[in-house]
């Protein structure tokens, strides 16, 4: 039985992990990692949470196309654009990358070629123009249901797909997430029926992305890296919103 206090750390060490909101935790070794992820949801919940007080707060006193701006820059802000790294590396690698070892070396870069930057603006536009439409409406259950839905995506793959690495930070979190993990972290997903009845409807359709996209980066490259957690996260998030606007615009 894991009590309270343990409950709190690893709460803290996610949200430390996935955000740059000043929690005070650290991420715990790797025997406490898989503790630590099952959290991912609740900290996706968070982030949403935080992003729709600033969307509420925007509503009335800006117009929603410059709103969605400075909704966006929050969004990016709170989480240091830790998944669009991934999404970036991951056009890279997919663009120019030959054999695994090739694919697996650009995504390693630092520096973000054309295609890593083209999926960034497409990325970001699509966010953008969503946000537009939900700052208009006074929408806000979207922003919550993005990134708790993302979040879980991150412990799905890393359940469902092994690592194409011996070693690094997606390495650690696939050697982490058993079934328990799993179940633990799907718990986090009751939260959809509260936030509208589109998204638990469209939940099979992020899954059967999950798994197409796990089993393609699986064919290329063995299995998944934290980029590719990484831009799995953010393209959940882009699929959930436009599952959003279906009917609103």
């Amino acid at each position: 039985m894991v009590d309270e206090s343990t409950m709190v750390k690893r709460l803290r060490s996610a949200i430390a992990f996935l955000t740059l909101l000043p929690v005070g935790g650290d991420v715990l070794d790797p025997q406490e990692i898989g503790g630590m992820a099952a959290f991912f949801p609740l900290v996706g919940v968070i982030l949403g949470l935080l992003v729709a007080v600033v969307a509420w707060l925007l509503v009335s006193i800006i117009p929603p196309v410059a709103g969605a701006g400075l909704l966006l820059a929050c969004s990016v802000a709170f989480t240091g654009a830790f998944h669009l790294d991934g999404l970036a590396d991951v056009f890279d690698g997919l663009a120019l990358g030959r054999g695994k070892e090739d694919l697996l070396a650009i995504m390693k870069e630092s520096t973000v070629g054309v295609f890593g930057l083209s999926a960034l603006v497409m990325d970001l536009l699509v966010k953008y123009g969503a946000m537009v439409v939900f700052l208009d409406k006074g929408l806000y259950a979207p922003l919550v249901a993005a990134p708790l839905v993302g979040r879980w995506s991150l412990v799905y793959m890393a359940y469902r797909f092994p690592s194409a690495r011996e070693k690094g930070l997606g390495a650690l979190v696939v050697g982490a997430v058993d079934g328990s993990v799993m179940g633990k972290a799907s718990l986090w997903l009751l939260v959809l029926p509260f936030l509208g009845g589109r998204y638990v409807l469209a939940f099979p359709l992020v899954v059967a992305l999950l798994e197409v996209y796990g089993r393609f980066w699986g064919s290329r490259i063995g299995g998944v890296t934290g980029d590719v957690l990484g831009g799995g996260c953010e393209m959940v998030e882009v699929l959930v919103y436009l599952v959003a606007l279906v009917r609103l615009v």
